[in-house]
């Protein structure tokens, strides 16, 4: 990928790569906790509208500040679950990721990962505004912001839909309305 950026985008990821991983593992919290540090100022200092490169057709600095958002929340929610029962996502952040791993899963998996015969998946949150119907059709995946019915339906909290989208926990964390066959074949496509 390097070979294709610019020498701006090649002097940005040689900065972000670093001096690499720390020689003494004990030092890795601290390593950590600097890099995320720096990351933060890196992302603070930068202008949210600049052009800057990315995996999807949102080709801007504010990509990164909200991609990296998700990044530390979701492998927060790994690392409570470690040594207990994780904390819930807040209910607007959870939301906000769904819209976010949704329009960057096109860009992932490609249009022939995703593309179908007009099968349809309505998520459907519990505890606050948020409703999707996505199909597969025949050019990729399509998203909609909208209540109507799906071949299957998962309805619960913001939390639970975004772990569930995300492939963290069983869809049985919330209610499953439709075709199991359909259930499937939507968990290969959000899963990435």
């Amino acid at each position: 990928m390097v070979g294709r950026c610019g020498a701006n985008a090649r002097a940005a990821l040689a900065e972000v790569d670093g001096p690499g991983d720390p020689e003494d593992p004990g030092g890795l919290p601290d390593w950590l906790e600097g890099g995320a540090a720096a990351l933060v100022e890196t992302l603070a200092a930068a202008d949210p509208d600049a052009t800057c490169w990315t995996w999807t057709t949102d080709q801007h600095v504010r990509f990164w500040s909200r991609r990296m958002a998700y990044e530390t929340a979701v492998h927060r929610w790994d690392g409570q679950g470690v040594n207990g029962e994780p904390e819930p996502f807040d209910g607007p952040l959870a939301v906000d990721g769904i819209d976010e791993h949704l329009e960057n899963l096109p860009s992932i998996i490609g249009p022939e990962a995703a593309s179908g015969t007009g099968e349809t998946l309505h998520l459907h949150c519990t505890d606050r505004d948020g409703e999707w119907l996505l199909r597969l059709g025949p050019d990729g995946l399509e998203v909609r912001r909208e209540h109507a019915k799906g071949d299957v339906a998962l309805k619960g909290t913001a939390s639970d839909l975004f772990l569930v989208v995300l492939g963290r926990v069983s869809p049985s964390r919330v209610e499953v309305f439709g075709s199991p066959a359909t259930l499937d074949r939507w968990q290969q496509v959000l899963h990435f």
